[in-house]
């Protein structure tokens, strides 16, 4: 009876493993998003994309966060926006909000209130930081990133783990700075 449940348990696991794999979107999928769907044409889609995309960039490198948690920020972003569509969520509060995600799922972790700092004062360069002492805006603000961050992890379907291919490309390099070494 046992080697029945330990089967059952190796198997549910791996079903598990690949569940949690990393989607790859077909060619259709990512040309037929839904913010085309809701009327975005591809330049303003992608201009937004790229002004958001800037924005986690810029946001982690002042938070001094790894490339791994910005390359997560974005790769958690445009997985959103994979499924959901521009006009519904607010760009920049989902770039901020994936920011914050990724720093806590690659263990880097930054308090909401320097990554709500940051990002702020990136978008609004000439107005003074928020205070946690602003009882109306600067707690307005948490509240509205805590229950995006919540959106963002049911959209993903709480799946966090994440390839990026920057990984492989330095294996494929090293792989090639050997073949022209010994050659």
């Amino acid at each position: 009876m046992s080697g029945a449940s330990d089967d059952w348990h190796t198997v549910s696991l791996r079903r598990t493993e690949e569940e949690l794999r990393p989607k790859l979107n077909t060619k259709k999928e990512l040309f037929n998003t839904p913010s085309r769907k809701d009327g975005i044409d591809e330049k303003t889609e992608n201009k937004i994309r790229r002004k958001s995309v800037a924005l986690i960039q810029e946001a982690g490198i002042r938070l001094e966060l790894p490339c791994q948690a910005i390359c997560t920020a974005i790769h958690f972003f445009h997985q959103f926006y994979a499924k959901c569509s521009l006009k519904k969520y607010p760009h920049l509060l989902t770039a901020q909000t994936c920011l914050f995600l990724a720093s806590k799922v690659e263990e880097t972790s930054r308090r909401i209130r320097d990554v709500m700092n940051t990002t702020y004062r990136l978008r609004h360069p000439d107005k003074p930081p928020l205070q946690v002492t602003d009882t109306e805006g600067y707690w307005q603000m948490k509240d509205t990133v805590v229950r995006h961050e919540q959106l963002v992890l049911r959209v993903l379907g709480f799946n966090m783990s994440s390839r990026h291919p920057h990984q492989y490309a330095l294996h494929f390099l090293q792989d090639l700075n050997g073949y022209y070494l010994y050659s």
